[in-house]
């Protein structure tokens, strides 16, 4: 027994002191020991080099791979991707091919005076004609009516109705004439019937408009006036024409002015003329496209009067308002 045990010995000891082998781990360590108490036979030479070769090859074996997800591709920072909508289609890589159909679809669903023009290079085409006004209001008198004169510079139709309470009161603030506009850049509506040439002016739009209504009134003009607003020094009307009706729908031409050099510096007043044929209720001062003299579409006046028979309703003040 003992010489066994001195056997297995020197050979675990040839084992441990070889350069050429591995030093066990804990785990072969003990495997060996409990070996060696359990059996009393030493260990052979082939299991000796059984056990070398093993060890060898694991040591030279690479290590298995381990499961590591791929690093996120790298994002430019200069173009950061757009949010997106599920709902939403899917964005098509053909922008050219999607403005198209946009410009398409949008030619077909918009109405014919606002179309653009493919000639124009995609701006915005000028429109047939001038945008209609909404509707006024309905009369509240029925009569009698009485036709009284207004003519000469100082007693128009405008300024005997801010005189009809003895001061001088705004017509339009009193709610005797009602002016609507195209557009309003600059200044209020009530400036366009003032007394002072305050500033007022509509957005550079094609065909520009101002109407006056007269609601209970009528008016047989035979001249009328315009004053160029007092801070302006540019845009002077140049081609525009003054129009009536009866209902805000049929418009008569009274005046046509074309390339009309008669306004040309600030606070100006002038005095055109005009052929009294009818009484209208709706007078509408219309800027043709270009038409003042910066060549653009913004019209810009102070001070209209006409001058002419007024046919309205008789009360005990002798004017009676609208309601």
């Amino acid at each position: 027994f003992f010489d066994a045990m001195a056997t297995a010995s020197a050979d675990y000891l040839k084992v441990l002191l070889d350069p050429s082998v591995r030093p066990l781990s804990r785990e072969e360590f003990e495997q060996l020991k409990k070996r060696h108490n359990n059996d009393t036979s030493p260990l052979t030479r082939k299991e000796v080099e059984k056990l070398k070769k093993t060890q060898l090859e694991r040591r030279r074996s690479p290590p298995a791979p381990r499961h590591r997800r791929s690093p996120p591709a790298p994002r430019d920072r200069r173009c950061p991707p757009a949010p997106r909508d599920r709902r939403s289609p899917p964005i098509s890589r053909d922008r050219d091919r999607d403005r198209a159909a946009d410009e398409r679809r949008h030619h077909a669903e918009s109405p014919a005076r606002h179309r653009r023009d493919p000639a124009t290079d995609g701006r915005e085409a000028i429109p047939d004609g001038p945008v209609p006004p909404p509707p006024g209001p309905p009369r509240q008198s029925r009569g009698p009516y009485e036709v009284r004169s207004a003519v000469g510079q100082d007693c128009g139709v405008i300024r005997t109705l801010g005189l009809c309470y003895t001061a001088w009161a705004n017509p339009v603030a009193e709610r005797l004439v009602r002016v609507c506009v195209s557009s309003i850049a600059e200044g209020q509506l009530a400036s366009t019937v003032d007394v002072k040439p305050e500033i007022f002016a509509t957005d550079d739009q094609p065909w520009s408009w101002v109407i006056f209504d007269f609601l209970e009134n009528s008016v047989r003009a035979a001249q009328y006036s315009l004053v160029h607003p007092s801070p302006r020094r540019t845009g002077y009307l140049r081609s525009w024409q003054l129009e009536g009706s009866q209902d805000s729908t049929v418009w008569d031409t009274l005046a046509r002015h074309n390339n009309d050099q008669s306004l040309d510096h600030h606070r100006q007043h002038c005095i055109w003329d005009l052929r009294p044929e009818k009484f209208y209720r709706y007078f509408r001062v219309l800027l043709d496209p270009g038409g003042n003299s910066d060549g653009s579409s913004a019209l810009s006046f102070t001070s209209f009067e006409l001058f002419g028979d007024m046919s309205s309703p008789v009360s005990e003040r002798g004017i009676e308002p609208a309601p």
